[in-house]
């Protein structure tokens, strides 16, 4: 009888189900997810915008070829007034096809506009 009596008063371990969760794992896995597709979603636009292929204006490809021929003039030219020209009109070349690749012709003509008529150093 004394054994019964104590069993009776020993509180029993209650069994823990492995398969039941508790709310703060459901929201962390939820979480988790949400943060997964996001990353996915991001990979996936990088990854289409690096393969789209760029559209230029056709304008912006004829003012281009004028002025890389004016480029190259200075280039070629190794005297120290045009050597000294040359970064500014590189620069404006790059930015003049920057502008046409974001589709801003109206600046990119003022930059292509400056190095096919010469006007593209801040000294003249």
């Amino acid at each position: 009888m004394r054994n019964d009596r104590l069993e009776g008063s020993m509180p029993r371990s209650v069994p823990l189900h492995t398969h039941e969760r508790s709310p703060l794992q459901f929201i962390t896995e939820k979480r988790l997810l949400i943060a997964a597709l996001i990353v996915l979603a991001v990979l996936a636009y990088a990854s289409m915008a690096r393969h789209a292929a760029p559209t230029v204006d056709p304008e912006c490809a004829t003012w281009d070829r004028a002025a890389s021929a004016r480029v190259a003039q200075l280039v070629g030219d190794s005297s120290e007034p045009a050597q000294a020209l040359l970064g500014d009109a590189l620069f404006r070349l790059k930015r003049a096809r920057s502008h046409c690749r974001n589709g801003w012709t109206m600046l990119a003509r003022q930059d292509y506009g400056a190095l096919q008529g010469g006007r593209f150093s801040r000294r003249q």
